[in-house]
């Protein structure tokens, strides 16, 4: 389990080192006593209130206590399975900002508090540790699935058990979980839509690629599919190109020379990741018509780019609240929402 910090975070780094000692004791790895503040300040990076702050917190929670002379001593096997607070299994990233902010801020206005438990993106085995230390110590939990889908199975049996969990972003179509996302192929339909000017367009796609496509790949491909058929113009294979990586260097030449190759006149970027868009002038391309979408870009002053912005916060609102509902009932039956994005239209 990762024990590191994360300083861009929107979550104060007091609640962070909180939920790393915190899986540490659930998880078996700690020992009797945990570190001495001043040692725990030199292994996180932090300030002594920080440390002082999150042992509160932990204290609070019965999972440690102070014994006079000796240090922080670990209360195991304190907590039961309802305790209030809700399980985050997380990958580690930069991203999702705005979605972990108000997710902890609904979690706090429905009396529950919101532990994130971090995982390595891929590391199946990472992530099953974390979902179980979260199932054992939560009422219930939040997954953000990794990227090659090797916890279908997994996450598919939790559901079947009656635990509550709610995914958000990816989902699978045949766990019968509740689940929150973007509406990928409508998102996918408008911002196509709009890159076409005559039945004579030549109009492409760039799709952003891991492992293996999640449901959000294939919604926005047939979204894009069925925007071109719409406007009775044939979807074209050649007029496709998969990018596998997010190194912008290597992808601005070969959107270059796909873009050139087939004489296009508009692509829909399936994820603003692939290419700093608001670089767009490298190309040198400057009638291609562009339409993206991503986290909060903000392509205002680019004239040819449409882009679809996801609405982090609403996300985070509604996977909360779901599944606050489900602790709350466990027969409530399983919901998918699929959230509008923002549009923003430039062209």
């Amino acid at each position: 389990m990762l024990s590191s910090l994360n300083q861009e975070s929107p979550i104060p780094l007091y609640l962070q080192l909180r939920d790393v000692l915190r899986q540490q004791i659930l998880s078996g790895d700690a020992s009797d006593f945990l570190p001495k503040e001043v040692e725990l300040c030199k292994i996180y990076g932090v300030s002594r209130r920080t440390v002082s702050r999150a042992m509160a917190l932990l204290a609070e929670s019965g999972l440690v206590r102070r014994v006079k002379s000796k240090g922080t001593l670990i209360c195991r096997n304190t907590e039961t399975a309802s305790n209030g607070h809700m399980g985050l299994v997380f990958p580690v990233t930069s991203g999702w900002k705005a979605t972990l902010q108000t997710m902890q801020q609904n979690a706090t206005k429905q009396g529950r508090s919101l532990i994130i438990f971090p995982y390595e993106w891929f590391n199946f085995a990472d992530e099953q540790k974390a979902i179980l230390i979260a199932k054992n110590s939560c009422d219930g939990v939040i997954i953000y699935p990794n990227g090659n889908e090797s916890d279908r199975n997994y996450i598919a049996e939790m559901s079947k058990i009656g635990y509550p969990l709610v995914m958000f972003d990816i989902y699978y179509e045949d766990c019968d979980c509740s689940c929150v996302g973007m509406d990928h192929y409508l998102c996918a339909y408008r911002l196509t839509k709009a890159l076409i000017k005559t039945p004579n367009d030549r109009i492409g796609i760039v799709q952003c690629l891991n492992e293996q496509s999640h449901i959000s790949d294939l919604e926005r491909e047939k979204g894009f599919i069925h925007a071109l058929a719409s406007e009775h113009i044939n979807y074209n294979k050649s007029f496709e190109l998969k990018l596998y990586s997010f190194d912008w260097d290597k992808n601005t030449m070969l959107i270059s020379k796909f873009v050139k190759k087939n004489k296009l006149d508009g692509v829909f970027i399936t994820d603003q990741n692939s290419y700093p868009w608001g670089e767009i002038e490298k190309l040198k391309m400057p009638d291609l018509r562009v339409s993206t979408i991503g986290m909060h870009p903000n392509y205002s002053r680019l004239r040819n780019v449409n882009y679809a912005e996801q609405p982090e916060d609403e996300i985070g609102r509604l996977t909360v609240q779901l599944l606050h509902e489900k602790i709350n009932d466990p027969s409530t039956p399983a919901k998918r929402i699929m959230v509008s994005p923002r549009y923003h239209w430039n062209i």
